[in-house]
Parts: structure tokens; C-alpha cells; sequence
């Protein structure tokens, strides 16, 4: 019943996000520094879900004439979760959230595995807190 309301809470958030108008989905990066990246984690997140994103977004790099690696990479990302212990994935790797919903930086994109926690902080932390212009939810079929 649990994956049930999660999963219907994470499909009222993705109506709501398609629903907005075409120019507010656009990312626009910030004038100085990088954009933000949230991979929003907990216990049972699955691996591919989230290192497959975090993996393309690392290794986006601008071709500009700057010399410094650093400013090459267009994006800083990070994890966060409810607390700042670790958490286990779907394969027992245990992973140290970066931030907690509470002191993160805020993202201009939220990355959501699958995962075995419907928790409401992280759909609150998403929805209100945020305010983000473009999620990534990977959801895979699971059997509780």
C-alpha cells in the first residue's frame, strides 16, 4: 500500500511538472558557478538509477578556451537524503549522503531513484522546498 501511495505521489508530481508552461521547463545556467544536481537518496535507492545519471552529467564538459579543468564541468552534483547517515542501495553498497533535505544547496535539477522509501520529506522537499524545474524520476517495477 505504501509503494502504492508513493508511486501516486510521484505521478501527481510529474502531471504537475508536464502541466507547466513550456518556458518555465527551460534550464537556464547561472550566471556564475554551476548547476545544481540533486540525487535524492534512501535506503533501497537502486545503483543504475542514480550512478547511470550521476556518470552523465560528470562527464559533460564545456569546450570552451578556458584553461582550468574545473570550469570545464558544468555541473556540481551531490546527494541528499532525510539524514546524513548512510544509507544502503538495492545491492548493500552503502552510500553517505552529501547534504540532508535540510541543508542542501538548492538544485536546479533533482535526480529521484528507484527506491524502497515512500518517504513525504523527500516528496515535500521536492515539491515545495525546491520548486525545481526539471526531475528525473527512474522508476523500476518492483515487487514489495
Amino acid at each position: 500500500m505504501r509503494l502504492v501511495k508513493f508511486a501516486l505521489a510521484l505521478y501527481l508530481a510529474m502531471i504537475t511538472a508536464a502541466a507547466l508552461p513550456a518556458q518555465s521547463a527551460k534550464l537556464t545556467p547561472p550566471a556564475a558557478g554551476k548547476i545544481q544536481v540533486a540525487v535524492a537518496i534512501s535506503d533501497g535507492a537502486v545503483m543504475i538509477d542514480f550512478a547511470g545519471p550521476w556518470e552523465v552529467f560528470s562527464d559533460v564538459m564545456l569546450h570552451t578556451k578556458v584553461e582550468a579543468h574545473e570550469e570545464l564541468h558544468p555541473f556540481h552534483l551531490y546527494t541528499v537524503a532525510e539524514s546524513a547517515k548512510a544509507i544502503r542501495t538495492s545491492g548493500g553498497m552503502q552510500v553517505v549522503p552529501d547534504y540532508t533535505f535540510e541543508n542542501a544547496p538548492k538544485p536546479n535539477i533533482v535526480i529521484v531513484p528507484a527506491q524502497n522509501n515512500d518517504s513525504p520529506k523527500l516528496m515535500a522537499w521536492i515539491c515545495f522546498d525546491v520548486g525545481v524545474y526539471g526531475c528525473i524520476f527512474a522508476r523500476s517495477v518492483r515487487r514489495a
